[in-house]
């Protein structure tokens, strides 16, 4: 089989051969020096693997497919070479690819640049933009960008097996002041798009490229401390078949060929490739979205059973009842005064009373005779409208991380053995809620399991249900919600 020609790439440095044996140094755009932890001229690269062949400084680069770390100053040596880059890119109607590393992680401390707010910057060709990094503290780690084409989401992916211990900067990008003839400056807005891939706990890019509006050129900004085996290898395997196709087929690289060129199971194979990476996006966007919709319903349950308290906590603990099949009545609403529980519970022809409380520590067992206060009381205000009993319901230890709670509410067991009313925990209130074990918050509220009743009801089966009963289906939270709209 013929040997496909190698790439050419234009390399902003000079030949390992003709460099001093002195530490490597890195010309910035900005023109500083700047030490450099894994220059490109200094990585242990196999180009012949790779099927590159990169060009050096002071080697021919208007037919060079993508610049790595390139130079746009004149007297920083290299700009003859990005401009005839650029221009080849421009004269054969392709992008004129760049990878540029941004940041030293060397520094244990960061030296700001020239532009203000950055450790580190430099200067996009004909002064459109700044691109400025800030270092984030030690144990910052980034996440994919939402959206990523498969080329950017795969360089997004190989950078985040960069070393633990590599520094990421924080990217933007920043407008350029233009200096007029009588020395006034006035603010250019940045052109261009700058796109994301991967992002900080903020959403801040800390990976990214810039495109100009006419797409002439695509710009990747990563951070020092990389396997330049891997980059050069994203950008032969993925970024020039994605961005530069044309280029691709140049060089042949595998799979790039023109559409006349390839057999019907080639095409069939491709198109069901295609097909699948489709599905599988549509897929992760569907899972991704139900996962985040699971997430906000759990978490707002979490954070009420198991950290809130007052309202917050009572909130919680009627949801619970409503998802367990059970009809409430908030009986703080119906003026009826502090004299009563917090909640009444009915179902199939039971009535109970509910008491929420919470505890930054252990449940204090006068929180038992409120709730007997609650019931003895509403027997003499309310004697044709009987209760079958009481629940109290208590987050306690809530200061405490729920994983080293006690669970059990009381643990006297003098106290215990005494206890007339059911005590739950918002632990246990939880875990059943989790499972979907809607029986058994029934049994724990209620003292028995109801009959008749299927563990996997909806809520629309429920709702619907609830219409026939002979006792009117309160919603708490829209009688709650109408009453604060109001």
């Amino acid at each position: 089989m013929t040997r496909s020609p190698a790439l050419p790439v234009h390399i902003g440095y000079a030949a390992p051969s003709e460099q001093p044996d002195t530490p490597a140094r890195k010309h910035s755009a900005t023109g500083d020096d700047t030490d450099q932890q894994t220059p490109i001229s200094a990585a242990a690269i196999d180009w012949d693997q790779l099927d590159v062949e990169p060009r050096w400084l002071g080697q021919e680069s208007a037919d060079c497919v993508a610049a790595i770390d390139p130079h746009i100053f004149d007297r920083s040596g290299g700009a003859d070479e990005f401009r005839r880059f650029s221009a080849g890119a421009n004269e054969r109607d392709e992008p004129a690819l760049v990878i540029s590393m941004l940041g030293t992680a060397s520094r244990a401390e960061p030296v700001k640049s020239l532009f203000q707010g950055s450790d580190i910057s430099f200067l996009l060709p004909d002064a459109r933009a700044t691109i400025g990094g800030g270092r984030l503290p030690a144990g910052a780690w980034p996440t994919l960008a939402p959206g990523l084409n498969i080329a950017d989401r795969d360089l997004g992916l190989r950078l985040l097996n960069r070393p633990a211990t590599a520094p990421w900067w924080s990217l933007e990008l920043r407008d350029t002041a233009l200096e007029s003839p009588t020395g006034a400056q006035t603010p250019s807005p940045p052109r261009g798009s700058f796109e994301p891939i991967l992002i900080d706990a903020l959403g801040n890019p800390v990976v990214a490229a810039w495109a100009p509006a006419d797409g002439s050129m695509r710009w990747y900004v990563i951070p020092d401390a990389v396997d330049w085996t891997q980059i050069i290898d994203w950008l032969v395997q993925q970024a020039i078949p994605h961005f530069a196709p044309m280029a691709a087929r140049r060089y042949r690289i595998a799979g790039s060929v023109a559409p006349e060129w390839q057999t019907p199971r080639e095409i069939a194979a491709q198109a069901a490739l295609a097909d699948m990476e489709k599905r599988h996006e549509e897929e992760c966007a569907r899972l991704l979205a139900e996962l985040e919709e699971a997430r906000e319903t759990a978490t707002s349950m979490r954070d009420g059973l198991l950290y809130g308290s007052g309202t917050e906590l009572e909130e919680a603990v009627a949801r619970v009842f409503e998802d367990a099949h059970l009809e409430i009545l908030n009986l703080d609403e119906t003026g009826k005064g502090t004299w009563s529980a917090d909640l009444l519970v009915h179902d199939q022809g039971r009535r109970y009373l509910v008491e929420v409380k919470s505890e930054g520590g252990r449940a204090k067992e006068a929180l038992v005779g409120d709730l007997k206060k609650h019931l003895a009381t509403w027997a003499g205000e309310r004697p044709s409208e009987s209760v079958n009993g009481g629940t109290l319901i208590v987050n306690h230890e809530r200061k405490t991380d729920p994983s080293d709670r006690s669970r059990q509410v009381y643990t006297r067991p003098e106290f215990v053995n005494s206890l007339d009313v059911r005590v739950v925990s918002t632990l246990d209130l939880f875990d059943w809620w989790k499972l979907s074990n809607w029986s058994a918050i029934r049994a724990a509220v209620l003292g028995e399991t109801p009959k008749l009743r299927v563990e996997g009801t909806s809520r629309l089966d429920m709702e619907a249900d609830a219409g026939s009963r002979e006792f009117p289906r309160r919603n708490w939270f829209r009688t709650h919600f109408r009453k604060n709209e109001g």
